[in-house]
């Protein structure tokens, strides 16, 4: 088991299977099938508490540009119909992360 867990994204859902933001592009993504982060029932809250927000961020547009994706992704057949440059832009993804394993980091 890993030390800590991370999570790049615009938040973390109590629901480890959900989402939470995001947008969909084109009809056959994946993503379709992955749900929505909804307040879960029995504890009242959206977030996953046990993460913490690091000081790390990056919008879309950054993220697909550096990676080079974006330049792939506009240069396929009828993309403008589903991507907007601008839209990117605007969704920003954040770095979070929660111990999996609980120690100690004192001596006795």
């Amino acid at each position: 088991m890993p030390v800590a867990s991370t999570v790049v994204a615009p938040g973390t859902c109590i629901d480890p299977a959900a989402k939470i933001g995001g947008r969909r592009y084109y009809p056959t993504e994946i993503e379709r099938k992955t749900p929505q982060c909804k307040v879960d029932e029995d504890l009242k809250i959206l977030e996953d508490p046990r993460y913490s927000k690091k000081d790390l961020s990056i919008t879309e547009y950054q993220m697909m540009k550096e990676s080079d994706a974006l330049n792939v992704l506009l240069g396929m057949r009828l993309a403008n119909m589903y991507i907007n440059p601008s839209d990117l832009q605007s969704q920003q993804f954040n770095l979070y992360s929660r111990p999996t394993i609980a120690f100690k980091l004192e001596c006795e």
